[in-house]
């Protein structure tokens, strides 16, 4: 599943350009 790997690089990128 393509998905869960969006979802993982999502919210490992989000806190990065917080």
């Amino acid at each position: 599943r393509q998905s869960t790997v969006f979802l993982f690089f999502c919210a490992f990128v989000q806190p990065l350009q917080n």
